[in-house]
């Protein structure tokens, strides 16, 4: 039996059970025991506060409870007590009215059973809501297509735990919503999340903040793992995380698995995405792309880890980083298994050598609309018909191009010097570093190959 007596600053205590335990102030007989459980919540709100304790049972939820502040709602286990969800409804919601104030959920298990729905929805309406809630060991099994198993809007502090949830629509949703909110979600932590993605689009965290409020900011995120599912199959559409409209977040010990996208950064429409730091993250398996950049993302660090290629037309890492951007750096993370790595003028891949890559480069040729990087072979629809494309490397590498209808490939030294002109095609032709490359083509080539080679 988890902690049964009261903490904080409230004495109240309402205790639930399940018939035939009779043992409870609230005893419910497995028929909407959402209205014993709400008259349990209500007892204890009515004296300012409390805990409403849950003995161990399976309780059926026809209607949203709802928690209020400076309530404790703990269950006897997540093992042991169930919210078993038998209509369309949110399993549980907290009451929006009420600021700098409290409240917790732990020690449960809720099963959706696929109904249209939310587990956990939270939505606080005012400026710099305090709503400091603190939830921790819950399982949630099976989310609908299109719900989530935890949804945030607009909330502050937050501090979540140990939360595992396995969803045929998305994970965690983490929103600002409300135009020109000064509140965000600064100075929350999670750690010790896992979510299983069962189905096609689903988002294992979703983060996304309106275009003309503050962005959400100081998040940090340790121990997380996102997976698809089947292992060799995943859903078509699924995104380990998505991030617009947010700044300095830190994520630690992440991994992503099976997923067509795994982390995606999003800065279109003027929603920034800059300062987000990954810390080790290991990404295996990606079948679309495994790191995404889009738009003026800037400030992205990427610092040790690895990512694993899919194989084929993988992008291990795509930064189509527009003009606008700036930096993002990757610094000793290790790209294994094949694919294609891929970025723009606004990227720095540090101790990239053949001992920490082993797939291929695709390198900026067909820049569009100050998009970088785009492949042949990856939509040709965005390569341009004709053009001349210019790259200098700080790194030695070897590169292959042929095919299409290329006039000139054009190699210079470090003094502007040309090394090689007039020639149409390349074969493994050695480039050293700091040389530049100039190619010119009336129809793109078919093949352009690029490996590193030395330090």
């Amino acid at each position: 039996m988890s902690e049964y007596t009261n903490k904080g600053t409230t004495t109240a205590l309402a205790i639930v059970s399940r018939d035939p335990d009779l043992s409870g102030n609230f005893v419910c007989d497995g028929v909407a025991d959402n209205v014993q459980i709400q008259q349990a919540i209500d007892s204890v709100n009515s004296l300012g506060g409390g805990q409403v304790y849950i003995k161990e049972g399976t309780y059926d939820i026809a209607a949203a409870i709802t928690l209020y502040k400076r309530v404790r709602f703990i269950g006897d286990g997540r093992e042991t007590v169930t919210f078993s969800v038998s209509e369309d409804v949110n399993c549980i919601e907290i009451d929006p009215a009420f600021t700098h104030a409290w409240y917790e959920l732990a020690h449960f298990r809720i099963d959706m059973n696929r109904h249209n729905g939310h587990a956990i929805y939270s939505l606080m309406p005012s400026d710099w809501t305090w709503s400091k809630p603190y939830i921790h060991d819950i399982d949630i099994y099976d989310v609908e297509t299109g719900y989530y198993g935890m949804y945030f809007l607009d909330h502050f502090q937050t501090n979540i735990k140990r939360i595992s949830i396995y969803t045929y629509g998305g994970g965690i949703n983490i929103s600002k919503v409300v135009a020109g909110r000064a509140a965000n979600l600064g100075n929350s932590y999670w750690e010790d999340i896992h979510i299983l993605m069962q189905a096609a689009n689903g988002v294992g965290i979703y983060c996304e903040s309106e275009a003309s409020g503050y962005i959400m900011n100081l998040m940090e995120f340790h121990r997380v793992q996102i997976l698809g599912q089947p292992q060799n199959d995943p859903p078509a559409g699924t995104t380990g995380i998505y991030l617009r409209g947010v700044q300095n977040t830190g994520w630690y010990d992440l991994n992503i698995e099976d997923c067509h996208y795994g982390v995606h950064l999003d800065y279109t429409t003027g929603r920034d995405a800059f300062h987000n730091h990954f810390y080790a993250p290991y990404i295996y398996g990606s079948l679309t792309c495994a790191w995404y950049l889009e738009g003026a993302v800037h400030g992205t660090l990427i610092n040790g880890g690895y990512t694993h290629g899919a194989g084929g037309n993988t992008y291990l890492y795509r930064d189509t980083t527009a003009s606008d951007g700036k930096e993002n750096n990757v610094s000793n993370h290790k790209f294994t298994g094949t694919g294609l790595l891929n970025w723009g003028r606004k990227t720095v891949i540090h101790n990239l050598t053949r001992d920490t890559f082993y797939g291929q480069i695709a390198l900026p040729f067909g820049a569009v609309n100050g998009q970088n990087c785009i492949h042949p072979t990856q939509g040709g629809a965005a390569f341009p018909t004709s053009g001349s494309e210019y790259f200098a490397r700080v790194m030695n590498y070897i590169v292959t191009i042929s095919g299409g209808t290329v006039s000139d490939i054009t190699i210079q030294d470090k003094l502007g010097n040309n090394v090689l002109t007039g020639v149409t095609s390349l074969a493994r032709e050695l480039i050293p570093r700091g040389y530049s490359l100039d190619v010119t083509w009336s129809e793109v080539p078919t093949t352009i190959r690029v490996w590193p080679w030395g330090d």
